[in-house]
């Protein structure tokens, strides 16, 4: 039963990156000018974003090792769903 909690959190973490290296991405600088660029790459969504997009992994492994590739790789297409859920929103 923890498989599906795993999956679920992978789920969870893997639709919150997705949607906040968008929002982070929304506000990044038209500016042509190089430093600008950088700079405006890195604000707090983006990096926040990108902690949480490293950590989904850890959670799909750990159902892995718990269920059946088939069954887990079926559950990821969740993210889907949900992303298109939270961009709506």
């Amino acid at each position: 039963m923890i498989e599906y909690v795993y999956i679920l959190l992978m789920v969870t973490f893997t639709v919150a990156a997705q949607l906040l290296i968008k929002k982070g991405a929304v506000l990044i600088s038209d500016d042509k000018e190089i430093g600008s660029i950088i700079k405006s790459m890195f604000n707090k969504y983006i990096i926040i974003g990108a902690i949480v997009i490293l950590i989904a992994p850890i959670f799909y492994l750990l159902a892995l090792s718990r269920m059946e590739l088939g069954l887990a790789f079926s559950f990821t297409g969740l993210n889907y769903v949900f992303v298109v859920i939270g961009a709506y929103i």
